[in-house]
């Protein structure tokens, strides 16, 4: 009678060995999930913030040579008070494609490619991922939200200053097969 409850005793500890590796092991992919994700927020967020600069650097420079032609405030923002450089939605395209191989670079495998185009006052934006899906397209979005709306003010903020008129910014997220899995439309 022993031996049974002993068995019974053996078994059930067993058990319980095994469901603390498995949830160890759950808690431990879970963390490396997390530092993985504020490693990949920490590069987007340096990207943005570089891509940012140079447009503010080329603002201060542009609102200097209007400072000295006595244009006034052509080159601030009326909202924030910063200096924005003018541009019209092709130059807008012209900067978001010359950033299109970092972009590539630095999202390794996970972008095929980034091409801005212009129709009107609207530049839309595609970037192409063979790997992305809707729920890695709204994870992307989620996590990335505030970077991709801070860029998309900063274009339509240029493009306002530049006189065009319904300036629109349209970031399209598409699989390899082109079709559209994410559209993101930001309007002044």
């Amino acid at each position: 009678m022993n031996s049974r409850q002993n068995k019974t005793k053996k078994k059930s500890h067993v058990m319980r060995k095994v469901l603390i590796t498995i949830v160890s092991i759950i808690v431990l992919l879970a963390v490396v999930a997390g530092v993985g994700l504020m490693i990949e927020r920490n590069i987007v967020k340096n990207e943005t913030d570089k891509l940012v600069q140079s447009i503010k650097t080329e603002a201060s420079s542009s609102s200097a040579v209007a400072s000295s032609s006595s244009t006034g405030s052509a080159g601030t923002a009326p909202s924030t008070g910063q200096a924005v450089a003018a541009k019209t939605p092709e130059q807008v395209a012209e900067k978001m494609n010359s950033y299109a191989a970092t972009i590539k670079a630095k999202a390794g495998a996970y972008v095929d490619s980034a091409v801005a185009t212009v129709s009107g006052s609207t530049v839309t934006y595609t970037i192409k991922s063979s790997n992305l899906n809707s729920l890695t397209a709204n994870a992307l979005v989620a996590a990335n939200g505030d970077s991709i709306q801070s860029l998309a003010d900063q274009a339509l903020t240029s493009m306002s200053e530049s006189g065009t008129e319904n300036p629109k910014v349209v970031i399209n997220l598409t699989n390899g097969s082109g079709n559209i899995v994410k559209s993101l439309t930001y309007t002044k």
